[in-house]
């Protein structure tokens, strides 16, 4: 057994991880749903900060995607939802972001 990791280990072990990681929404019918706030918003995921904000194409009939950057650098859109609780989106970035990472 080796008792030292590569850097490139240490980095996928460290983005290892799945969306059983983020809090679950509410149960259904627990209460009032509130809707998420429009805006710029910051995840913080295994220890890094990844930024979402909406991204509307000049193309009017594409639909708002969220545009999502890690460290400045551009990584990937993701679809909006509408109507979705800031839970529901925390829980979908981090599903989002293990998918983009495995």
């Amino acid at each position: 057994m080796r008792k030292y990791e590569t850097r490139d280990e240490a980095h996928c072990r460290c983005f290892r991880a799945g969306p059983e990681e983020a809090a679950q929404p509410g149960k259904p019918g627990a209460g009032a749903r509130r809707i998420m706030r429009e805006g710029p918003r910051t995840i913080r995921w295994r220890d890094h900060e990844f930024h979402f904000e909406t991204f509307k194409a000049r193309d009017a009939e594409c639909d708002p995607v969220w545009a999502v950057s890690w460290h400045g650098e551009f990584i990937g859109t993701m679809p909006r939802a509408p109507e979705e609780t800031t839970k529901e989106f925390e829980l979908r970035c981090v599903g989002w972001l293990a998918d983009l990472i495995h």
